[in-house]
């Protein structure tokens, strides 16, 4: 629906959560009644501590970045899931190479 910024640096998310809450609430608060967001989607890991405060005044799901990418790896580990070598990441073909070593005279 849109992206919004707290107006707040990483660091003084840490140091004044209090603040950072009512900043991100309001954000959060306009993209729900004029954005017609439903869900928010916190994208700063100094963000992270702060969903539940952020769900409550809302009233919206919070999804917090950091614990859906761990969850996500969890998950990769648990299935045993590897990249694929069959194109992007496959082995590189033998290369013919002429000229090597080179010989002196």
């Amino acid at each position: 629906a849109s992206v919004r910024a707290s107006g707040m640096a990483v660091l003084e998310l840490e140091a004044q959560s209090e603040r950072a809450v009512d900043a991100i609430v309001e954000q959060a608060s306009d993209a729900v009644q004029f954005d017609r967001a439903e869900v928010i989607c916190l994208g700063c890991g100094g963000m992270a501590e702060l969903e539940q405060k952020v769900r409550e005044r809302t009233g919206v799901p919070v999804v917090d970045g950091v614990a859906c990418a761990v969850t996500i790896a969890e998950a990769l580990v648990r299935l045993t899931l590897k990249t694929s070598k069959v194109r992007t990441y496959a082995m590189p073909r033998p290369k013919a190479i002429s000229g090597f070593p080179l010989v002196s005279d």
